[in-house]
């Protein structure tokens, strides 16, 4: 889940600076940080009394709006965090495995670079998400082919299953994927297509095999 950061709005009070007034209502309600709704409840019921006078004095009017403002401060971190819940709701911040989640995560990444302004929480979400694109594109999506050794290696350090990572490939002998990783010979044509089944991975994503 993200972090809320704090947010404080100054507001310019008086050249003379807050009277006794502005201090004694600071003692009935201290306009601090706001960081929960039953706080602000009780800010918002100072500012609606406030605001039925018709006559203010100054030191009234420098607290309310500093009262005000930190209300709003609250309310629009509110904002930012019902946007970044609503964001993974749609398209949660998982590794990928799967082509459809590739697909709607590209679409959602797509969809939020296409907006002309951006909130801080779904900026945060943006750069998340690609670094989750990137990550699967590495492997599944390659644009440079690297030898069988780094490409099996990258491949199953990436793969996480319900049983963790796979010590048995059915098909491949595990002294095979050892002496793969070792660099001291390729996969079969037979060992790739079985390793392909296994992690749903197109066998383009290895360097072609010799004929």
């Amino acid at each position: 889940m993200t972090r809320i950061q704090k947010r404080t709005t100054k507001v310019q009070l008086t050249s003379k600076g807050p009277g006794p007034e502005y201090w004694k209502l600071q003692k009935r309600y201290r306009t601090k940080t706001i960081e929960s709704d039953k706080q602000q409840c009780e800010a918002l019921a100072i500012a609606v009394e406030l605001s039925g006078f018709r006559k203010r004095s100054q030191d009234m009017n420098d607290y309310l709006a500093v009262l005000l403002a930190t209300i709003k401060s609250y309310q629009d971190q509110t904002i930012y965090l019902e946007e970044w819940m609503q964001l993974v709701r749609e398209c949660p911040l998982r590794r990928i495995y799967t082509d459809d989640y590739y697909k709607l995560a590209k679409k959602m990444a797509a969809t939020l670079t296409a907006r002309a302004k951006r909130s801080c929480d779904a900026q945060e979400y943006l750069v998340v998400l690609t670094d989750i694109i990137k990550s699967y594109e590495d492997i599944y999506h390659p644009q440079q082919l690297l030898p069988d050794d780094q490409q099996l290696s990258k491949l199953l350090s990436y793969y996480r299953g319900p049983l963790g990572k796979p010590t048995r490939v059915r098909g491949v002998r595990i002294s095979a994927i050892t002496k793969v990783l070792a660099g001291t010979r390729k996969l079969t044509s037979v060992e790739l297509e079985e390793i392909s089944k296994l992690f749903t991975i197109s066998a383009k994503a290895f360097q072609p095999r010799e004929t």
